[in-house]
């Protein structure tokens, strides 16, 4: 048990020491998620994160019967979810509470947003009422 409670803990430290890495430059009194990209979105993303992103925007060329060029990364943040619902609960469904690591994407395609969460493999489209 200890080993894997030092495990997650090396995982949230990775995740952390890398979002501070690839943050926005932010100006005094702006919002964090006012910030401007320091740079594009693949320029900065590791290998993991690129692959999902792919993913999402495969998923989301799809739902909207568009081509994967016209969707666009908006940002990608990585995110400890507090439970495997990923931020995405659906109503009874049953998850297991345990921190998961992954990544907030933002997309954009025919002047919108749409945002999808993941943890490690899966990229669930998140639609916010």
């Amino acid at each position: 048990m200890e080993l894997r409670s030092g495990a997650v803990i090396l995982v949230l430290a990775c995740m952390m020491y890398a979002q501070a890495g690839c943050g926005g430059k932010m100006e005094q009194g702006q919002h964090p998620s006012e910030a401007t990209p320091a740079a594009t979105p693949s320029e900065t993303m590791v290998p993991e994160a690129e692959r999902l992103v792919e993913l999402a925007r495969r998923d989301l060329s799809l739902r909207l019967g568009v081509a994967e060029s016209e969707v666009s990364v908006a940002s990608v943040t990585s995110e400890v979810w507090q439970d495997t619902s990923l931020g995405c609960p659906e109503p009874g469904k049953a998850y297991a509470q345990v921190l998961t690591p992954g990544y907030r994407i933002v997309l954009e395609a025919q002047d919108k947003r749409y945002e999808y969460h993941t943890d490690s493999t899966r990229v669930v489209y998140c639609q916010r009422s």
